[in-house]
């Protein structure tokens, strides 16, 4: 996650902070610094888990409360209501020098700036795509390393290949979904889809079975071709959903020259209770 938030800022240095240099706020263990944003807070995340921010989730606030422990910088990224993106340098000191920091709104463009910003448009459009893959590839390897230590949450084996569902992390409006092959038999696995659908009822009464599918929005690490007796693990991001519990998710993988399939079936009570990032 560190790596993943010091690239967000560098890419959105100059919005985040609205300088090249961010602002600098001390905190300590003991004392609650107070941090005042011009527009309620919607969204943040520090870089170093020395560092906690807490600010109310469940009603629009602008204030937010900092403390820290000793040890390394880090860094802190806020979004707020009307889009704007703050990015601050954390400092654990001792004896603060304030309780409280009152962070000013970015100023208005000159029309000189506005008419840089219009030619420098197209460029960001471009970039931005090739951004977006970069901080998804970073976010998805640092969710794939935790999900590989922790139980599956769901396994299915046939033709002596294993697939699972390793684990699922909420951040904001994505869910990272992170799976498993083991071809554990003779015979080369050569990966054609992995088809997630989230289904309500039986197929054998028609009235009342329903079944959406989900596109993922991101693939990372997906395989093609599972060599005999070799293990893979990738991830896939969806836009974020959530089950009732008369839902369950089915995802099937299937070959591209070759009859073997396999089903995952996985109940709503175990994927309603995921990890979530804010």
């Amino acid at each position: 996650m560190k790596n993943v938030l010091i690239l967000l800022l560098l890419v959105l240095g100059i919005k985040a902070g609205h300088s090249q240099n961010p602002a600098i706020l001390y905190c300590n263990e003991r004392q609650n610094v107070a941090v005042v944003l011009p527009s309620p807070i919607s969204s943040a995340i520090t870089g170093s888990e020395d560092f906690l921010f807490s600010y109310n989730q469940s009603a629009t606030d602008t204030l937010g409360l900092l403390q820290g422990r000793k040890g390394r910088p880090g860094n802190l990224f806020i979004r707020t209501s009307d889009g704007q993106l703050y990015a601050f340098l954390l400092k654990y000191k001792d004896s603060l020098p304030t309780f409280t920091y009152f962070i000013q709104a970015p100023l208005p463009e000159t029309p000189k700036e506005s008419k840089e910003s219009e030619m420098l448009l197209e460029t960001s459009k471009r970039s931005e795509r090739a951004v977006s893959d970069s901080l998804y590839g970073l976010l998805c390897s640092s969710f794939l390393k935790i999900h590989k230590e922790k139980r599956p949450l769901a396994t299915t084996r046939k033709y002596h290949v294993t697939f699972r569902m390793r684990d699922l992390q909420y951040l904001q409006d994505r869910v990272y979904v992170s799976f498993e092959i083991d071809n554990l038999s003779g015979i080369d696995f050569d990966l054609n889809q992995v088809a997630m659908n989230v289904v309500q009822g039986n197929k054998k009464r028609k009235s009342s079975y329903q079944e959406i599918h989900l596109e993922p929005i991101y693939e990372y690490k997906k395989p093609g071709l599972i060599a005999a007796g070799k293990k893979r693990y990738f991830m896939q991001a969806y836009q974020k959903f959530t089950l009732d519990a008369q839902q369950h998710l089915e995802i099937r993988i299937d070959e591209k020259k070759g009859n073997r399939y396999l089903d995952l079936k996985v109940s709503s009570r175990k994927l309603n209770k995921p990890f979530l990032l804010k």
